[in-house]
């Protein structure tokens, strides 16, 4: 059962109870009534509640007991309270009925209320455009009224969402995609392993970036990582500059 479906039944299932409730209001009142009013019978009784409860006050009609007058201001009292919930109802329904089935357009006119002060769509949206940045011509080429058509969809529970492109990535994968992208990496149980693919690219970006120095040829040992791909790991460079250091001041202690 989607939202709009969901409320639409909420709407009729109240609707349905207040009509009730105020006929049976009625029919009480006017039983009530025509017990210690003795110039109304029923039906007269339930002319008066009409005509008073709907504010139309012909003056036909007026109670006579003064000794159950607070009894009828307080029932005159909240029957107005139910007949203005019904009428706000029915005026809901009939715009309802008045709208349906039209396209939505020129909803970039369209005024918001923010308490006493209103607002535009058009305007609203190019402040939140200017918040997060969105280019000008992006705004520009922003339609509202299709914008907004889908957003009543989503509202109804015809679609999903409005992102598009969303991307769904795991914890596992988010790992993997670590590892995939880090040369050294411990596995689960402690132990040091290497990404040689990996080590191999970094290797020969760092090759490729450091200064060769011809005067420390004789003095920077071959290295050997015991791995086929790597042809020129014999280079007098290193991937690391510590490494360097550290051999250097081994040949100036020596």
């Amino acid at each position: 059962m989607t939202l709009h479906l969901f409320s639409l039944l909420r709407k009729t299932a109240e609707a349905i109870a207040l009509g009730l409730t105020f006929a049976v209001y009625l029919l009480l009142g006017a039983k009530v009534l025509s017990v210690y009013e003795p110039e109304m019978d029923f039906f007269k009784a339930f002319y008066f509640n009409f005509v008073t409860l709907t504010t139309i006050g012909l003056g036909d009609f007026v109670p006579r007991s003064f000794d159950y007058l607070f009894v009828t201001l307080c029932y005159i009292g909240i029957g107005l309270a139910l007949t203005t919930m019904a009428i706000e109802m029915a005026a809901d329904l009939l715009r309802r009925l008045h709208y349906v089935g039209r396209k939505m357009e020129n909803m970039a006119n369209a005024v918001v209320w923010f308490g006493g002060k209103k607002m535009t769509m058009k305007r609203l949206v190019k402040n939140l455009g200017d918040q997060f940045n969105i280019p000008e011509e992006q705004l520009a080429q922003f339609n509202l009224d299709e914008f907004v058509e889908a957003a009543m969809k989503v509202e109804a529970g015809e679609i999903k969402t409005l992102r598009v492109n969303t991307l769904k990535v795991s914890l596992k994968e988010l790992q993997k995609m670590e590892k995939a992208a880090s040369p050294v990496v411990f596995r689960d149980d402690g132990v040091l392993s290497y990404n040689l693919l990996t080590l191999q690219e970094d290797t020969f970006r760092t090759m490729e970036t450091l200064p060769i120095s011809h005067g420390l040829d004789a003095q920077v040992p071959r290295l050997d990582l015991d791995y086929p791909n790597l042809t020129d790991s014999s280079l007098p460079t290193s991937f690391d500059e510590e490494y360097m250091k550290t051999m250097s001041m081994t040949k100036r202690g020596t």
